[in-house]
């Protein structure tokens, strides 16, 4: 329930942030705003507060504002021109469709660099210990079907102290760890584990001969340490790491749009809110840094998403401005209209299409 409350949260948060973009760079226009909503119609509430109705709709999985003026310019007599969504620039107008865009890029922008400035989990070698801050003893993997794996040990589980019957050793030095563990094989092991913000312990029967490259618990360890930055270089690095993600996310578009013109088949990486759950389920065992990573991406993927050239879309918007603009005059507003309209309608069938896919994957 935790983590379906928490990607509730997160997707409202988000959603926010793109249609305040919209909202805020209307209103600096000196646009009217009809209504500022959330979800899709029908409406479920909606309050007026003063020239605007804010409205919370049905369809969880997006938002939209509603600006005076999204309808056809050339209708005759026209009141408050000047406030008219219609009769703005073609500049102007592009702003306001940008700006939910640029919101998604500069939140995931300023979350990564927010983490960069309070520490990112770093492997710790001798290049770099000195720098590091809190280095842990972490399981960076779990053989499937090894002790530790059936014993309920994860990926990432920081290890405080490890015990026999008679014999504890504090998990500080590395290599006498190592040697701990090798010199009581095939004997049960207790590990003292931080994961998360809990401290328990984990019962291991390790193997005298285990298979090769696995070791007696079957986990591959490391240092792990915190590498803070310099405020201003924190915000550098979270620029550049923002920049690489969309353009993986690109990129990655890129070959599923070709995949599926050739009929090659889709990799297992698009997925809805059902898989959204499962992933926070697993990010959120980890700490607040990994959660916060995780919103970051997912704020860049609406970024990226978003100002695509499809119906629909923020960037399908602005394609049909920049035809007004060659063109000298605006498309008809019933065209526009129905081709978004077809837009949104496959939108929500691939939400369901990829919805229903990962409700398959839990079953």
């Amino acid at each position: 329930m935790l983590t379906i409350l928490i990607v509730i949260a997160t997707l409202a948060l988000l959603i926010l942030i793109h249609e305040l973009g919209h909202f805020l760079s209307a209103k600096l226009a000196g646009l009217r705003i009809e209504e500022f909503g959330f979800g899709f119609p029908p409406r479920l509430f909606g309050k007026k507060i003063g020239e605007t109705i804010y409205s919370l709709n049905l369809v969880p999985f997006g938002g939209f504002v509603k600006i005076y003026g999204e309808s056809d310019r050339s209708l005759p007599d026209i009141p408050e021109k000047e406030r008219n969504f219609a009769f703005k620039s073609v500049g102007v107008r592009a702003i306001i469709l940008i700006s939910g865009t640029l919101n998604n890029f500069i939140f995931g922008w300023l979350l990564l660099s927010f983490i960069f400035f309070i520490g990112v989990p770093t492997l710790a070698d001798d290049t770099n210990r000195s720098q590091l801050k809190d280095i842990q003893i972490t399981i960076s993997m779990v053989a499937p079907n090894s002790p530790a794996d059936l014993a309920g040990l994860k990926p990432d589980d920081k290890i405080l102290e490890i015990k026999t019957s008679n014999e504890s050793l504090p998990a500080k030095d590395f290599n006498s760890f190592l040697e701990f563990i090798e010199k009581h094989k095939g004997e049960k092991l207790v590990f003292t584990i931080l994961r998360g913000k809990q401290i328990f312990d984990v019962e291991v029967i390790s193997r005298a001969n285990p298979p090769k490259n696995e070791g007696p618990t079957g986990i591959a360890l490391a240092e792990i340490g915190f590498s803070k930055l310099p405020f201003l270089k924190s915000l550098i690095t979270g620029l550049t790491f923002s920049l690489k993600i969309a353009s993986v996310i690109l990129e990655t578009l890129g070959k599923i749009i070709k995949n599926l013109f050739i009929g090659a088949p889709v990799e297992e990486i698009i997925v809805g809110p059902v898989g959204i759950v499962g992933i926070v389920n697993q990010v959120t065992h980890l700490g607040l840094s990994y959660l916060f990573r995780l919103i970051a991406i997912i704020s860049l993927n609406l970024a990226v998403l978003n100002i695509l050239p499809f119906p629909a879309l923020d960037g399908g918007r602005l394609v049909f401005l920049g035809i007004e603009k060659i063109k000298g005059s605006p498309v008809s507003k019933k065209v526009e209209q129905i081709i978004h309209a077809t837009g949104f309608a496959f939108l929500i069938l691939l939400m369901v299409i990829v919805t229903v896919r990962d409700v398959i994957r839990i079953f």
